[in-house]
């Protein structure tokens, strides 16, 4: 009896690669990565609830007051503030005046609980820290 190993039928080489042809890969690649890169931007964009726009916030059910430009010179938001006492006729003082008018007659429900005062500029409003 032989322990050792038999040869039952002999090998024959591949005729040609076993895996498919690379540009085919890449071509696949390609538009399964597109198809993915684009529906994680459809998930990315139906899950924001930031708000962006006044028109957001109707959406929402919430009422937008007014908005406050800022001038093109001005670094911040009381250097607005400041410019627009020196200028009455400035659309930031026009704006100001805006926002006033729509919290004095706009409550129809008589006045609200709570106002939310934000900023669309990332860190404005809030206190830095150093």
């Amino acid at each position: 009896m032989g322990s050792g190993p038999r040869i039952i039928t002999a090998a024959t080489p591949a005729g040609g690669p076993s895996n498919a042809p690379v540009s085919r890969n890449v071509v696949l690649g390609v538009v399964v990565g597109a198809i993915l890169g684009a529906a994680l931007a459809l998930l990315r964009e139906n899950l924001n609830r930031a708000v962006r726009t006044p028109d957001d916030l109707e959406q929402l059910g919430l009422v937008h007051l007014g908005s406050i430009p800022r001038e093109a010179k001005t670094k911040t938001s009381s250097e607005s503030a400041l410019a627009s006492l020196e200028d009455p006729e400035s659309p930031q003082a026009v704006a100001y005046q805006k926002v006033r008018s729509a919290l004095d007659l706009g409550w129809a429900d008589g006045q609200p609980k709570s106002i939310k005062v934000t900023s669309a500029l990332q860190g404005e409003g809030r206190p830095q820290r150093r």
